[in-house]
């Protein structure tokens, strides 16, 4: 469903928006090693999801990414600013 209204909004098809989710998702995980830092010792991951469920109340959340140093750019904005 995302990817229809996504894809009405910048004019483009479900399968455009596959293709490009798809390879963001890829770029992304080929890149993560350098910007995360997951618990990989036991007692980390038991310590981070007990703060996770102390201070949000999410169950068994061991980390997350926030995608806080990724840039998101609007398609739309993009193509205004090229022509």
């Amino acid at each position: 469903m995302h990817e229809l209204v996504a894809g009405d909004i910048q004019h483009l098809s479900q399968g455009s928006i596959s293709t490009i989710v798809k390879r963001v998702a890829t770029k992304f995980a080929e890149n993560l090693r350098h910007y995360d830092h997951f618990p990989r010792i036991e007692n980390e991951q038991r310590s981070n999801i007990l703060r996770f469920y102390e201070t949000y109340q999410f169950p068994s959340v061991a980390g997350c990414v926030d995608c806080t140093h990724i840039p998101i750019h609007s398609v739309f904005v993009a193509r205004r600013v090229q022509t």
